[in-house]
């Protein structure tokens, strides 16, 4: 069965500081993202869906919302986080559409690997 992915979001906030992050678990088995991107046979140096990945992934499609954000991405895990919950709330309901549909995912891929994006 696929894995269906969608982001979480997080407070941390505690003691008068603010943190809050959004964030992408990677682990387990194969989602229908990995799915359908394994079979439009892009050129990918090395698809692997890590939190690198992801990282590029939004701050080629949502620059704006990127640079109010920091992100410590890791291969099992994607994690924007920031003082701030609005730039992080806004990030979510764009990126959680995009994790629902597989073909935006690859559609998206074709589109910036034709321009020169490099994903990684």
């Amino acid at each position: 069965m696929e894995k269906k992915m969608r982001t979480s979001f997080i407070d941390h906030s505690e003691d008068g500081e603010n943190a809050y992050s959004l964030v992408l678990g990677l682990s387990g088995p194969m989602t229908d993202i990995d799915w359908a991107v394994d079979a439009a046979n892009l050129e990918i140096t090395s698809w692997e869906m890590t939190g690198y990945f992801w990282q590029s992934f939004v701050q080629c499609l949502w620059p704006e919302l990127a640079e109010q954000v920091n992100f410590d991405c890791e291969s099992g895990m994607f994690c924007a986080y920031g003082p701030e919950p609005e730039p992080l709330r806004a990030l979510q309901a764009p990126f959680d559409a995009v994790l629902a549909d597989p073909a935006v995912v690859v559609e998206t891929i074709t589109r910036r690997l034709a321009e020169g994006q490099d994903f990684y």
